[in-house]
């Protein structure tokens, strides 16, 4: 009888679960003020790999991200505000597709480091306590986010005019009419709960932000990487002193708005919020918006289990779901790419496109807005910064298990009779090669992948409270140190379970 323990998909302190990447350009690296970004970062994360590449030269940038001796469970780029714009997010969406020739999704979770200088982008990178993990307890929001997620918010109504919600000091309070200037009342509150998040939705762009029903608008002042409110673009009338910096560290999404994740250099809304505000992590669209799944469900995925994805795996998934959705349209797709050369943002969605290359006249919305949608959302942060929801309450647990040579099980338990949940997903702690799933994908639409299981339909069968997802895989790299210590460690406890067994 053997007494190893077989490892697992979700055995902790892998190699692969700390790899990491610092890429940067060859321009980028000579900057003795963004190099100090870079040693911060590979001293941070001490799994890290460097790539430096020539400017622009993607195609190089692939071969040496291919040529690590594996590839990494979190990609960062590290840019100056003018090298991370529309053009660059997509041509990274699209090579971070290819490190992998086997599979069409996203081969790693990455995301960029920015600001308005090199100081600010360190600033974002840097943590306030030993653990780098953010739990989200406080939220100022534009659009209603389930109330029950937070301890403390306050809420901009985008359903009608003048409606606002509160939950502060444990007291919850609403009513159809600010009891003074929104954009004011946007500023105190910014200040006075230090929200942990931050969701907008509404008329927005790179340089501005209006609240609700154009009711203030929230803009940098130039040259000084201050926050101002004011009453409209036109009379630029101020309502509240500048806001110069927030000390707790937060999220931003400003994904119900158009082009608030395009940066465009030192003064836009990117690098104001990413280190002088105390934001961690951005994500938001560097055009127009109008379909909404690159944003919105990025959030959806986020909350639909509070507690269980981080924000960079919520993102992760929904880059999944989407390029799955396409292919189950037309596989053909995948393949298709649209121009996001043009500096008119507004020429930037174009269905012809789409239509000369399908060779098909009408073609569905959905499809036209997933291929839109897929590559222009971005993230901004340290990839591997872990914001989450506050747990709740639990209602799912899972495990893998190893069933055999080459064998796996995803197990997820659902708890106190809830089964109704969103996709749950799992980034493996290392990779495997020559999967296989073994479980029947029709109901449960299953994404399997190298380095990532992802469930979109998770439905036990009736009276259940355990789902059993089986598949095939060969692990493809060998554990850290520490990893084997502790699997020793696993297999002495077997021992004297046995021991006491046999007594």
């Amino acid at each position: 009888m053997s007494l190893i323990a077989p490892l697992t998909l979700d055995t902790p302190d892998t190699l692969y679960s700390k790899s990491y990447a610092i890429i940067v350009t060859e321009t980028t690296s000579q900057n003795t003020e963004w190099q100090r970004v870079v040693e911060y970062l590979l001293l941070k994360h001490s799994q890290a790999s460097l790539i430096v590449y020539k400017d622009n030269d993607f195609l190089q940038l692939r071969d040496q991200l291919r040529q690590l001796s594996n590839l990494p469970k979190y990609t960062c780029f590290i840019c100056q505000p003018t090298e991370c714009g529309r053009n660059f997010i997509a041509t990274i969406h699209r090579l971070l597709r290819t490190l992998d020739t086997f599979t069409p999704y996203l081969d790693t979770m990455w995301s960029i480091v920015t600001g308005s200088d090199a100081s600010l982008a360190l600033e974002s990178v840097k943590t306030t306590n030993t653990s780098d993990e953010l739990i989200i307890t406080k939220g100022l929001n534009f659009t209603y986010v389930n109330q029950d997620l937070f301890e403390a918010c306050f809420t901009f109504g985008d359903d009608r005019n003048g409606h606002w919600y509160s939950k502060l000091f444990g007291e919850e309070r609403s009513g159809d009419e600010y009891p003074k200037h929104p954009a004011t009342l946007w500023c105190e509150m910014f200040n006075d709960i230090q929200p942990d998040l931050l969701v907008t939705s509404g008329h927005g762009n790179q340089y501005s932000l209006e609240l609700p029903f154009s009711n203030g608008v929230l803009c940098p002042v130039a040259d000084t990487s201050c926050l101002c409110a004011i009453n409209n673009l036109k009379e630029k009338k101020l309502l509240h002193d500048p806001i110069s910096s927030s000390p707790n560290p937060k999220v931003f999404l400003p994904i119900g708005n158009c082009l608030m994740g395009f940066c465009c250099g030192s003064n836009c809304m990117v690098t104001l919020f990413m280190g002088k505000l105390g934001v961690k992590q951005l994500c938001g669209y560097t055009v127009s918006t109008w379909f909404g799944r690159g944003g919105w469900d990025v959030l959806k995925k986020w909350t639909a289990i509070p507690g269980r994805h981080t924000l960079t795996e919520s993102y992760f998934f929904n880059q999944i779901h989407m390029i799955n959705d396409i292919k189950e349209y037309n596989e053909d797709l995948l393949k298709f790419n649209l121009n996001f050369t043009c500096e008119d943002y507004d020429c930037c969605y174009n269905p012809e496109q789409i239509k000369i290359y399908t060779k098909c006249s009408t073609l569905s919305n959905d499809i036209c807005g997933l291929l839109y949608d897929r590559d222009i959302v971005a993230c901004y942060g340290d990839p591997a910064f872990v914001a989450r929801f506050k747990t709740i309450k639990e209602t799912v647990e899972t495990h893998f298990e190893c069933t055999g040579e080459n064998q796996h099980r995803f197990v997820i338990t659902f708890i106190n009779d809830i089964v109704d949940v969103g996709p749950i997903g799992s980034v493996f702690t290392y990779r495997i090669k020559d999967y296989k799933l073994l479980t029947d994908n029709k109901e449960l639409k299953i994404i399997l992948s190298h380095n990532f299981i992802f469930v979109i339909n998770p439905k036990p069968k009736d009276n259940e409270k355990i789902l059993k997802i089986d598949f095939q895989g060969t692990i493809i790299k060998k554990l850290s140190q520490k990893a084997i210590e502790l699997v020793k460690l696993q297999n002495e406890d077997r021992t004297n379970e046995l021991c006491k067994g046999e007594i």
